[in-house]
């Protein structure tokens, strides 16, 4: 198992800064949080907003409203696609790789998860919680004085984009606040990339 401290120390000396893909959700409190992450890691990383390309050209999310209404509701694969696994793709383009929090006790989908992937392409995928429990990330929480994110003691449980998120109301499942009432379980991010090893 890849310790989160051993990974945040190996984010301080990397040489080259980063990216992450805003989701549009409740931003303003997102950003914050992030920012606030950031500067306890010395560490600068690019805030592409989901819907926008690396130049933050906010071209898919303005093709949205005009050409499909909420999308959101019709097709959300599709938003998702467009928004956010076309953004990241593009980015990957420019990086080696990119680290999640994906843990395998969030969602079937997730239940395979490894700590460190190889994806088509040659893709790194770097994911120090895998192996952790939801407990874990609160004795961790704890135990190294971090704070836990606002949105979390207002029920998000799992934070996506404002219209498919909604608080969690199943505490077996922190997920269940995404796409509610859909079969939809995850946007692609986590799944689109085909795994070598």
């Amino acid at each position: 198992m890849l310790d989160a401290e051993v990974l945040g120390a190996h984010v301080k000396r990397m040489n080259e800064d980063g990216f992450t893909i805003v989701e549009d959700a409740l931003e303003a409190e997102l950003v914050e949080a992030l920012r606030e992450d950031l500067d306890r890691l010395e560490r600068d990383l690019g805030v592409v907003p989901a819907g926008n390309d690396f130049e933050g050209r906010s071209t898919v999310r303005i093709y949205n409203l005009l050409a499909h209404g909420k999308l959101y509701e019709r097709d959300p694969d599709l938003c998702c696609q467009l928004n956010k696994v076309d953004p990241q793709a593009e980015l990957l383009e420019r990086y080696q790789g990119w680290i999640t929090g994906v843990r395998r006790d969030q969602a079937d989908t997730r239940a395979r998860a490894e700590s460190l992937e190889i994806l088509e392409g040659g893709i790194l995928r770097v994911q120090p919680l895998a192996a952790w429990a939801r407990s874990d990330v609160e004795a961790y929480l704890r135990a190294y004085g971090i704070a836990v994110h606002p949105l979390f003691a207002q029920g998000y449980t799992s934070i996506g984009c404002q219209p498919c998120t909604r608080p969690c109301r199943d505490p077996a499942n922190e997920r269940a606040g995404r796409w509610a009432g859909k079969a939809k379980t995850e946007c692609g991010l986590h799944t689109f990339w085909k795994r070598l090893a």
